[in-house]
């Protein structure tokens, strides 16, 4: 069996890693989150992190073969993004989690997907050393996981533009999600606002349903991400913008500023949200 921990970039990229590691042969077997990760991270990182500690811990406890935990350096970026990278913080998980977890078996290849999935065969390299598995099969897995990934991604955009146009045409009012993956989604660290905007009829446009328009000075992945959404609430009346967040957060200092002075005076609502948060409260 292979565990895969619910947290940081899972949360964007379970189609490709899941279905490489079935392709292989294994059982996967995604995480839940053990309360006590607040015990185990003995250190300030921020809720996202905390998280990430209650993953790997549960895995442990279910008694996995491996922890897949790999180094994440970049993602496919847009044609004219700067970069498309992240925190050190979430980039250094893999090394301090096998500090925290010393014994426990762990995957962690680094990968970096900036100029597109193909472009990086570090997957096929970690089942052909770690796992002990022939080149050509470990091949075979890596082009169906990319396959998969890139299926689900299509279906996104595809949704976000048919929700798009169905507003431009009812003029409904609609929030556009934006934040971090790992922040925006899960429950533990979205209080399940989202859905909760859903509940009550409003539309909620996650922002990994947007395209890629062209971005040109931003570095982070998911920064590039919140600058397209600002392009496109700030050409519609009828959308507005939800930024969710959790406190610490060293990039989102400087996002944060920067959707302040983009918004000029509409409306938005931005959420730092952490494990204190209580759910009467938001």
């Amino acid at each position: 069996t292979v565990g895969i921990p619910r947290a940081l970039l899972t949360h964007t990229l379970f189609p490709l890693f899941s279905t490489f590691f079935k392709e292989l042969g294994y059982e996967v077997v995604l995480s839940d989150i053990d309360p006590a990760m607040e015990f185990i991270a003995n250190a300030p990182f921020c809720y996202p992190t905390q998280i990430l500690h209650g993953a790997v811990l549960d895995l442990i406890k279910k008694g996995v073969d491996w922890i897949f935990l790999p180094h994440v350096n970049a993602l496919p970026k847009g044609e004219k993004w700067l970069d498309a990278t992240f925190c050190p913080i979430s980039q250094a998980g893999p090394y301090f989690i096998g500090t925290a977890f010393d014994n426990t078996k762990m995957l962690r290849p680094v990968l970096n997907f900036r100029e597109g999935y193909e472009e990086d065969y570090a997957l096929v390299e970690m089942a052909v050393k770690q796992l002990n598995q022939r080149r050509k099969i470990a091949d075979h897995a890596f082009r169906k996981a990319i396959e998969k990934q890139k299926e689900v991604e299509r279906q996104f955009i595809e949704l976000g533009k048919k929700t798009l146009e169905e507003l431009e045409k009812t003029n409904e009012t609609a929030i556009v999600l934006v934040g971090r993956s790992y922040n925006a989604f899960p429950p533990e660290t979205s209080q399940l606002v989202p859905k909760k905007l859903a509940s009550m009829g409003v539309s909620v446009i996650p922002f990994d349903f947007l395209e890629k328009t062209p971005v040109y000075d931003i570095p982070w992945y998911f920064g590039n991400y919140v600058k397209v959404a600002l392009d496109l609430v700030n050409k519609k009346d009828n959308l507005f913008l939800l930024y969710i967040s959790s406190y610490s957060c060293t990039t989102d200092t400087f996002i944060q500023n920067y959707v302040r002075s983009e918004m000029k005076t509409k409306p938005y609502l931005l959420l730092e949200l952490d494990a204190h948060t209580g759910d009467a409260g938001t």
